[in-house]
């Protein structure tokens, strides 16, 4: 499993299969200030060093193995406590891909906002 390190700093993380959906999720996060990690499979994810900070999760329900939703469930299970935001992208469903897309800014605004208001919480209780 990945090592936990210190940050003091929201971190949104992508895991999609899809390198153009993550290159594009990155764009347009990073375009209003969030800081982004991106994997291309919930195993890359797991063994990555994540820094001990708040933040929420953008996972491709449709992922090559067990599926997104499969992995969200083990997330508890895991030590993983990240807010999960569930994407369908860059399949049969291009319509709900780019309705995603375009309402993903205020989604994971909301889910930022959240980690940002626990990071708070978590520095005022250090």
């Amino acid at each position: 499993m990945g090592a936990i390190v210190p940050n003091e700093r929201p971190i949104v993380f992508v895991v999609d299969d899809d390198l153009a959906i993550r290159e594009a999720l990155q764009d347009l996060l990073a375009s209003v200030g969030m800081d982004v990690r991106l994997f291309a499979s919930t195993q890359d994810f797991m063994q990555a060093q994540r820094p001990d900070a708040p933040g929420c999760l953008v996972l491709d329900v449709r992922l090559p193995g067990a599926s997104g939703l499969s992995f969200q469930e083990g997330l508890p299970r895991a030590g993983v406590d990240l807010p999960v935001i569930q994407a369908l992208m860059g399949h049969d469903h291009v319509d709900s891909s780019a309705a995603y897309i375009h309402l993903a800014p205020a989604h994971v605004r909301a889910a930022y906002d959240a980690a940002r208001d626990r990071q708070r919480a978590w520095q005022a209780d250090r």
